[in-house]
């Protein structure tokens, strides 16, 4: 009887994956979409280091469709924008925060890294000129349009003058009327937002802008804005009690400031209190210590949250991180601006 010969099955090649292969390796032959889906997942915070692993993912984590994809999976996180104000220019950081420790990073605005979206995390691009020239004029961001007030020369300060709102979406600037007919902001005047509305406040008067209605309310005399660079204790508005409140449990801040410190920015971190400050240098003269020429700067993170008491609600805070940030600035450096975004 005739007996049909068997061949054995042919051997295929097949890539084993162990702990020990090359991440940039194993996913190599992936699509790009794929690998964008995996690395929109994680927290940008690592993409400094993953940037590292190959050219390809140098080029995917530098490209707009990660932040489209980080977006589109509602995977996007809070970024703040530090400008500071170094001998003869302006330098831009972003806050990177890991494993409790803050610091600040720069970021690269030359022409000569156009693509360079690892150390920004967003594009940057120049907006067109204002309808008049300001100085410094006071800006904040509100409902979708940045709000730009005052700044401008007397010889300017018309109705149609008193500031500029911005839309993001047309790219364009248009006026935005002055609330009263004895209206005039100064260089020491302050803008905030509070809820959905944008406040003014000046020597003499309050002023409130609300978006939605377009139109100035005529009565914010009951709003009074604090100066955040009061001397010790930090406080909060109480909407239902029209008044400043101590936020509570920021004793472990207070013991790291220094007696010389100065709160010099106060921002919404996706929810927290972003702190920023600087404090003199102290150096040791003989038997006692001296102010130095130059500062250092220290960031803090700070998580808030209401609790009921007897007295009513009350705002405690819990400090997550609190650390320097910059060793050593010149003492002539200023805080240009501080901004906190999506991305």
């Amino acid at each position: 009887m005739d007996t049909a010969k068997v061949e054995p099955p042919q051997e295929t090649k097949k890539t084993i994956l162990t702990a020990q292969t090359p991440l940039s390796m194993s996913i190599s032959s992936l699509p790009d979409e794929i690998v964008l889906s995996f690395l929109a997942l994680i927290s940008k915070s690592y993409y400094r280091s993953l940037s590292l692993v190959s050219k390809s993912f140098y080029s995917l984590l530098s490209s707009t469709e990660i932040y489209a994809a980080r977006s589109h999976i509602g995977a996007t996180e809070p970024c703040p924008y530090v400008c500071l104000w170094l001998p003869k220019k302006h330098r831009w950081f972003t806050l990177a925060e890991i494993e409790g420790k803050l610091s600040l990073e720069p970021v690269r605005l030359s022409s000569s890294y156009p693509r360079t979206r690892v150390n920004c995390s967003c594009w940057w691009r120049r907006a067109p000129n204002m309808r008049v020239s300001r100085v410094g004029a006071k800006s904040c961001f509100l409902d979708g349009n940045i709000y730009v007030i005052g700044g401008c020369r007397k010889s300017e300060e018309e109705s149609m003058n008193c500031g500029e709102v911005f839309d993001l979406k047309t790219q364009t600037w248009n006026p935005l009327p002055s609330p009263s007919d004895n209206y005039a902001v100064h260089s020491n005047h302050k803008v905030a937002v509070f809820g959905e509305r944008l406040y003014v406040i000046t020597k003499r008067n309050n002023y409130a802008y609300d978006p939605n209605e377009g139109r100035w309310l005529p009565d914010v005399g009951s709003v009074d804005l604090q100066p955040i660079t009061g001397p010790w204790k930090y406080t909060w508005y109480s909407s239902s009690h029209r008044a400043w409140q101590r936020v509570m449990g920021l004793d472990v801040l207070y013991d790291k400031r220094g007696c010389g410190y100065r709160t010099i920015q106060l921002v919404n971190y996706g929810g927290k209190l972003l702190i920023i400050w600087s404090e003199w240098i102290m150096i040791l003269d003989g038997y006692s210590l001296i102010r130095s020429q130059e500062k250092e700067i220290w960031c803090a993170v700070i998580r808030l949250e209401e609790r009921m008491s007897y007295f009513g609600p009350q705002i405690w805070g819990e400090v997550e991180s609190c650390n320097v940030v910059v060793p050593s600035v010149p003492k002539s450096y200023q805080l240009s601006s501080c901004q906190c975004v999506s991305v």
